[in-house]
């Protein structure tokens, strides 16, 4: 291989990473890391992220589906609550959170 064709296939590696080089980093460490010594192509690089990708699309994510009109009403006899809250700020104020009183807290700072 000549330098020249050395070279295209650095750029069409590092092209490779455009869309995700996160992704790219981590099929070149898998591909250098691996105990075979075999000269590493680019046709080995986008194997490698064939298979990457396809791990990551099967993993099941977090979001949230859209809502529907059905899934947004609450059972009949319950309340909606998804949006409620429990207590005012005045519950995480000192004196609530100690269980000292008004007095009890200008007390504490001046000698007893």
């Amino acid at each position: 291989m000549t330098e020249a064709q050395g070279y295209r296939s650095c750029q069409n590696i590092l092209a490779l990473g455009k869309s995700d080089k996160q992704l790219l980093e981590r099929a070149c460490g898998q591909l250098v890391s691996e105990q075979t010594r075999r000269a590493i192509s680019y046709t080995a690089v986008k194997q490698r992220l064939a298979a990457l990708r396809a791990q990551a699309a099967a993993r099941p994510t977090t979001a949230a589906e859209p809502a529907t009109a059905a899934s947004v009403a609450p059972p009949a006899g319950q309340r909606d609550t998804t949006g409620a809250h429990l207590a005012g700020p005045e519950q995480f104020s000192l004196s609530a959170l100690t269980g000292a009183t008004g007095a009890d807290l200008t007390d504490e700072g001046g000698a007893k």
